[in-house]
């Protein structure tokens, strides 16, 4: 289940494999069951109907410091997108694209430092280049270079304090990014990292009431988990 999970999301995000044949196809090419026809004829009216792209990621994997579900749901949403994987950079590059500043933000990178922002955003180096640029776009509030990061980048501030807060912020960012697209967030062994933790599974039901109710479609998150035959029969 694992593997058809994880297959399942690269196809819907459009990956090829070295031949540059889809994945999607190579995928359905694998069914050989009787009915692999059905599985054929429900993957072309999805792709009918919307525009994939998706996110595929192990729980256990990517999540940092017990933090809450939502969190890591959308830090690797927010990655997908083509934020920066810092999460305090990533929350200013959108404050930049809210107020019309992310083209000259990327220009004045690229001519500083001579690499484009893509090349950098993800370096140990980063929070000290994005300070550097930040600071000239905002000089008022960050007079020296490195004023940004000395007091914005061990802070919490950012949409995903809470899950509506995440909710609302994934929904600005879908519409800057990927206003086109249907999401489909993928996680597998979420089980094992809900089933000996209340709040962490509370805070997937939340987050899935939330994504249902305000998204309205936008964004599919699909689980995986494991449990004994044993036990599922009692």
């Amino acid at each position: 289940k694992s593997s058809f999970a994880k297959l399942l999301g690269l196809a819907l995000d459009g990956k090829t494999l070295p031949d540059g044949s889809l994945l999607s196809e190579a995928l359905l090419n694998r069914d050989d069951t009787p009915q692999s026809h059905l599985f054929r004829e429900a993957w072309q009216k999805l792709t009918r109907l919307v525009n994939p792209m998706a996110v595929v990621f192990d729980i256990g994997a990517v999540f940092r410091n017990d933090e809450a579900i939502h969190k890591t749901v959308y830090r690797e949403i927010q990655k997908r997108l083509g934020y920066s994987n810092h999460d305090q950079i990533a929350y200013f590059e959108r404050l930049l694209e809210e107020e019309g500043h992310y083209e000259r933000f990327l220009n004045m990178c690229q001519d500083k430092f001579e690499f484009s922002w893509n090349e950098l955003k993800n370096k140990k180096i980063a929070p000290q280049r994005f300070s550097t640029i930040y600071s000239e776009i905002y000089p008022e509030e960050y007079p020296d270079p490195m004023d940004w990061f000395d007091i914005h980048q061990s802070d919490s501030s950012g949409d995903a304090q809470s899950v509506q807060g995440a909710v609302k912020g994934l929904s600005e960012m879908l519409a800057r990014r990927a206003s086109g697209n249907t999401l489909f967030v993928i996680v597998d062994e979420m089980s094992q990292h809900v089933n000996i933790d209340d709040n962490k599974r509370l805070n997937l039901q939340t987050l899935v009431s939330e994504l249902g109710a305000k998204l309205e479609g936008r964004v599919w998150l699909l689980v995986t988990g494991q449990e004994r035959l044993s036990d599922s029969e009692k």
